[in-house]
């Protein structure tokens, strides 16, 4: 990298290229007890669920359920305030979800938005976040001057029960012509895809616009079951006003199967967030250093969706696929996506690399899903395209931009006291890294020399990662970008030292996934990443 900045001015751009690996997310409060008075659940214990809540879901949602979380502002759309009582997701009159809908989205989270599944903690611990959620929906009665309880003031809402029939021709037809004559596309559009004239007109409470889904993507927040779209219709959702009263019953179903005509069907299932467990055999012969190598093509692979932070319109990284092998010695752990184009310069303000991220829990149990928490630090492995193939690979600062100002001081390595100095054009790598301050710290993003690729981090909550030492970056890896697809390879030993994740064979440790899109100015918070998984380093 040519020296074309000052020294603080460089430090900010190292320190920035630092929080590029970051889990953007909120610390968890301390657990909070459940509030007095809360009413009793049939589905879960309160008090439970407020110790869960205050460890998986504060840090968006908010310690009071305000959707007021320290990653909130990261995230689009917005974390739900359960305290507006304006929920997405209902299956009854009234706009409260039952504590099934509630379950549903803990379980399966809610693909179109940052609501990851949680589906790995147990049936016990997702019963008690119901009982603990439902808490929060509240208001405060200026008269009484107190708070009160929704589901206490109006009950538990009863779900209608119905008969789903099956779809046909005619009635896909006659759903078509509803579209059009009930005002569907107005929002969605004459084909479903999100575009009518009055799309994003709608705002959020935060004055944010809210687009309407495009259904031909087949990725429905509520499921895209018939059922599901059906109590959408029925209901609403966001926006979208119910339609209970305005249409009936046939032509409510009509509507739901010409919706769901016009979807891919293997969409929902592709962009699920579900728990997977994933092996690490021995391999059989030397792993390649190679990430293109034939020897991945033949190990077998595990499909990872990833789910946007920022949900935009358009292409994005819709999931990765995962392979890992040992040899006894070292972990490879091998990730392949469909990336149309290659990003690896981020040079200039408006330029932003590809890049991946794994993240390790050092302890029993997962912490906080966003960079750990307070109680529990994570491990972090970052790979940046810019690094790949090199310092001298791809454009640097001095050649981006041949017309800066050089900065007239003695800061180059072979300037002595008392020989004069004049402003010389010189590579950074030929000054001396105490006047490039990230250098001189032994910060490797910030090395000018710097051959590999991939680093190992460390945070424990949002705005917390840090770099590892040099001595303790004992991990190694390559990229290689061919014909539409990222292929990257990391690489580390299997036992390493504090503050690493160990890899023992038997262990079972887990583990998150973070794929960033230079084309769609990726960095920071804004990325796609994985729930939690398990991997097993097999004997």
């Amino acid at each position: 990298m040519g020296f074309a900045v000052s020294s603080a001015a460089f430090l900010v751009v190292c320190l920035a290229a630092i929080d590029q690996a970051g889990w953007l997310g909120a610390a968890p409060p301390p657990p909070a007890a459940a509030p007095a008075g809360a009413p009793p659940s049939p589905m879960g214990d309160p008090a439970r669920g407020a110790a869960l809540y205050a460890m998986h879901c504060a840090g968006c949602h908010g310690a009071e359920g305000r959707g007021d979380g320290v990653a909130a502002e990261f995230l689009i759309p917005r974390p739900r305030d359960f305290t507006a009582s304006e929920f997405r997701i209902v299956s009854a009159a009234g706009g409260l979800p039952t504590s099934e809908d509630l379950l549903r989205v803990i379980t399966e989270g809610m693909p179109g938005s940052a609501m990851p599944s949680w589906g790995f903690l147990s049936e016990e611990d997702r019963l008690a976040l119901v009982a603990y959620v439902k808490t929060l929906v509240r208001y405060f009665d200026e008269d009484a001057e107190e708070w009160v309880n929704l589901y206490e003031e109006r009950g538990e809402p009863i779900a209608p029960a119905f008969e789903t029939p099956a779809p046909s021709p005619e009635r896909i037809a006659r759903g078509r012509m509803l579209f059009v004559r009930a005002g569907c596309t107005d929002c969605h559009g004459v084909s479903g895809r999100g575009d009518g004239p009055t799309a994003g007109t709608n705002l959020d409470a935060a004055g944010a616009p809210i687009f309407p889904r495009d259904l031909t993507e087949g990725v429905f927040k509520g499921g895209d079951r018939p059922e599901d779209v059906f109590r959408r219709i029925t209901f609403g959702v966001g926006p979208m006003p119910g339609n209970e009263t305005s249409l009936p019953v046939g032509e409510r179903w009509d509507l739901t199967h010409y919706v769901l005509s016009l979807s891919n069907r293997s969409a929902q299932d592709l962009a699920a967030q579900r728990n997977r467990h994933l092996r690490a055999p021995r391999a059989v012969g030397p792993i390649p250093a190679d990430p293109c190598d034939p020897f991945w093509d033949v190990q077998e692979p595990t499909y990872l969706p990833l789910m946007p932070l920022w949900w935009r319109r358009g292409e994005r990284v819709g999931g990765v696929l995962v392979r890992a092998v040992h040899d006894g010695t070292d972990l490879a752990l091998h990730l392949r996506w469909e990336d149309a184009t290659e990003n690896a310069e981020a040079v200039r303000p408006q330029e932003f690399r590809d890049g991946a991220a794994v993240q390790w829990a050092l302890e029993e149990g997962v912490p906080f899903l966003a960079m750990g928490d307070a109680r529990a630090k994570v491990n972090l492995w970052f790979w940046r395209s810019d690094r790949q193939g090199g310092p001298d690979r791809y454009p640097d600062v001095q050649g981006t931009y041949p017309n800066r100002v050089v900065d007239d001081y003695p800061g180059l390595r072979d300037w002595h006291p008392g020989e004069g100095f004049g402003a010389q054009d010189r590579p950074a790598r030929e000054h001396d890294p105490r006047f490039l301050t990230g250098w001189g710290a032994q910060n490797p993003v910030s090395d000018p020399e710097a051959a590999c690729p991939v680093e190992s981090l460390e945070a424990q909550g949002p705005s917390t990662v840090s770099t590892r030492a040099p001595r303790a970056q004992v991990i190694g890896g390559a990229g290689r970008w061919e014909k539409g697809a990222w292929s990257v390879l990391f690489r580390r030993p299997l036992r390493a030292g504090r503050g690493e994740v160990d890899l023992s064979p038997g262990r079972r440790v887990p583990v998150a996934f973070a794929a960033f899109d230079g084309a769609r100015a990726d960095r920071d918070g804004q990325k796609s990443i994985t729930v939690w998984h398990d991997l097993e380093v097999e004997r």
